[in-house]
């Protein structure tokens, strides 16, 4: 005995169509673009931190007198 998505808690609200008659892929592809920006909305207010940028190209240690060097290809 399987149940359908509308048997649920919400019902048939879970989707209401206000004017024209779509498809079932459309209607497929809306629930889909929905459900992803509502799970990315949901990560978004949970606090998850966003990515850093990677460091590949920062050198990891540094010459004691590697300020000078930069001082001198300035031209200064």
């Amino acid at each position: 005995m399987s149940a359908s998505a509308f048997d649920g808690p919400l019902g048939p609200s879970l989707l209401k169509i206000i004017r024209g008659a779509p498809s079932a892929e459309e209607l497929a592809a809306v629930t889909a673009l929905v459900t992803a920006l509502s799970s990315a909305a949901r990560a978004e207010a949970d606090g998850e931190p966003e990515p850093e940028p990677a460091d590949w190209n920062r050198a990891t240690t540094f010459s004691q007198v590697s300020w000078m060097a930069a001082g001198h290809r300035a031209g200064r």
